[in-house]
Order: C-alpha cells, then structure tokens, then sequence
C-alpha cells in the first residue's frame, strides 16, 4: 500500500501543476508563445482531477495529501464559479428590464450535413420558428442577435415578425451602402433607440460591434452586443476534431490546422478589447456589454473586461455555466456584463436549447438610482 499511496502522489503531484498551469493564460498574454492561451481550456478537466484526487485520499486515510490540490485549488478559487455557480432569483417584478442575448448561427444549425436544399431551407424555418418562440416566452425588453441574418423587405420573415408580431419596434444594425438585408449583430427594442453606431471600423465579417442608447423607463441605458472574432473552423476542421475527440490522432496536420486557427483567433481578440476597452472608458451613461466573446472565463480576454464589469453569471447562474453548443467542450463564451455600481442583477437563465450552436441567455436587471 506504501508503494501505490507514493505512485498516487506522483500523479496528483503532475495533476496539480497541470491545474496550476491552467492560470497561467488568464495572467499572462504573450505575443511571443500565443499557444499558452490554449492553457485555460484545460481548466475544468484539471479541476475535477483534483477535487477527485481530494475524495481518494480522505476515502485511504491520507488526509495529510488532500493539501495539495486543496492549496492549488484556492490559488484561483473564483475561478469555480466562473464554472459552476449555485445563486437564488429575485421575485419578479414589472420594473424589470429583461435582455435577451443570443448567437442564432443564421438560422443554420445541424444543416450542414443536409445535401438537399429544400431540407436545408425546411430546417432553417424550424430554427427561426423556435427562436421567434424563444424570444416570445422570454417577454425581453431588448433583444440581441449575433451571426444573424434576415431580410427587411420579406412579409413572413424573421425580421418582420420582431418588429410587428413581436412588437420590437426599435433595431439598430450597421452595413454600409443599401441592402435589404440585416446580418451579423443586431439591436432590437421595445424602448426607442436614441442614438446607436459600430464600434471597430476594421472589424472582419466574422466580427461585428454594436451599441445603442435606449431610453427605458428606469433611465437611459447603453447596450454593446459584440461578436469577437470567432475561430472559424470549417466542415473539415470540425470533422477532423471528432476524429481526435473519439481517438483517432493520425491526422497530425488536421489537429495542427485547428490550433494554429485557436490561436490567432485568440490573439486576434486580445488586440479587439483593447480597443473596445477604450470606447467604454468614454461611455456618457450605464452601460451593459453582452455578446458572443468566443473566450472562456478562464482567458485573458475575460480578465480585460472583468477588471471595471461584473459577470451576471457569477451573481445569479445556476449549475454548468455553458452556452456552447458545438463540438467542443461545453464552454461558457456567451455573456452580460455590467456595471455593478450601475445596475442590479435579478435574475439569469441559459436554458439547454437545440436551435443553435450557442445556446440563449435571459437577464433580468434594474438601474440604480445614483
């Protein structure tokens, strides 16, 4: 038994500074070695090792060992509940303002491998019914979509059935030039929309900011809904991530090809926060920023904007959080944060939904009076 306690502790030994590790990215952003990012994905797996590892010993009576993991564990204890969260609601109540965040994948989701266009465009319907249904039980006062797309002019459409099904009367997207159709980021409102513009000019076609200035009845508030640059992984690179995920690693330039796009994504985002940064600093009144970040609470570009914003998951989540619903990991990179001395947190909710690659988040909030 000497022997295997000493074996074990090796192991836990190696486990503990993985997990230790795992911190390194959230500090740390290194242009020079971008491939310590990937670090912070690794968090959960090296957590529940260690807390595994805590049960073991207490289970054959070396509770002296429990120390280790315990110590390593509280070097970065907020961290648990950027990952589980355990948090009571308010009551309701009519004075709420209710946002609504939601990635909607264009409507496309588990249509890839569909060959035949009318199925394609059946299951496109299907998801932007459910969707419609979504936005509908969540009775959002602001609701906003990212990698949308919806034309203006259809009668029957997705656009049209927010603006006068739903009564979003107030929207705001940007595109230069003329176009009956609105995609990437939108804004849509019950309240009006005082002002409302782009951030990031030079934003790629997978990366789109906006904000508006909505005049609710508590007071006006700005709303940011921001897409950070996404990791673009194609058909081949998800496919070849199922193969490396069920075993199968003989394809060494596939699993390259999906760290290399990990990377730059990651780095490419680092530089967009701090611009985006910038542009808060110099926002006249409250201000939400909620979105598809495509960055895990574990990475540095959580970190930029947790040092002046509050995560409404971190106040009132419930459970995993997770709003990925793709081929990775479940991960949480879909977010409302706010001011804390600004606004009051009263409720979130991120239900399990198939309608898309992400899934929605609902957040019930108040202003304060100042």
């Amino acid at each position: 038994m000497f022997i295997v306690k000493k074996i074990l502790l090796v192991i836990n030994i190696f486990i503990a500074l993985a997990l230790l590790n795992t911190y390194i990215p959230y500090h740390i952003f290194s242009a020079t070695l971008p491939h310590i990012t990937l670090l912070g994905y690794a968090y959960p797996f090296f957590l529940i090792a260690n807390i595994l590892f805590i049960i073991l010993w207490f289970i054959i009576g070396s509770r002296r060992y429990v120390l280790l993991s315990i110590a390593v564990i509280a070097i970065q204890p907020n961290f648990i509940t950027r990952l589980f969260n355990i948090s009571s609601f308010d009551k309701e109540d009519d004075k709420q303002i209710t946002l609504l965040t939601y990635n909607v994948e264009s409507f496309a989701h588990d249509t890839d491998y569909l060959e035949d266009n009318k199925d394609k465009l059946a299951k496109k319907q299907e998801n932007m019914d459910s969707i419609i249904s979504v936005v509908s039980k969540s009775k959002a006062d602001i609701v906003i979509f990212q990698d949308y797309v919806a034309s203006i002019k259809d009668s029957t459409g997705f656009h049209y059935r927010m603006t006068n099904v739903l009564k979003y009367r107030y929207y705001y997207y940007f595109y230069k030039g003329v176009s009956p159709i609105i995609s990437n980021c939108v804004i849509y409102s019950k309240y009006h929309i005082r002002n409302a513009s782009q951030i990031l000019s030079n934003a790629t076609y997978n990366s789109t900011m906006v904000w508006a200035d909505i005049a609710t009845p508590q007071g006006d508030i700005r709303v940011y809904n921001l897409h950070l640059v996404s990791y673009c992984l194609d058909k081949e690179n998800k496919e070849a991530y199922s193969k490396i995920f069920h075993g199968n690693i003989e394809d060494t330039s596939a699993s390259k090809s999906i760290i290399k796009k990990l990377v730059i994504a990651d780095t490419e985002r680092k530089y967009q926060v701090d611009s985006i940064l910038q542009k808060l600093d110099s926002t006249p009144i409250p201000y939400i920023v909620a979105g598809d970040f495509n960055s895990i609470p574990f990475s540095y570009i959580y970190k930029q904007f947790s040092q002046t914003l509050s995560d409404s998951f971190t106040d009132k989540g419930n459970g995993w959080g997770r709003t990925y619903n793709g081929i990775f990991p479940a991960y949480r990179i879909d977010y409302v944060l706010y001011q804390k001395n600004r606004f009051k947190i009263h409720k979130y909710k991120s239900p399990s939904l198939d309608y898309s690659d992400h899934y929605p988040i609902t957040v019930s909030f108040s202003i304060k009076e100042q």
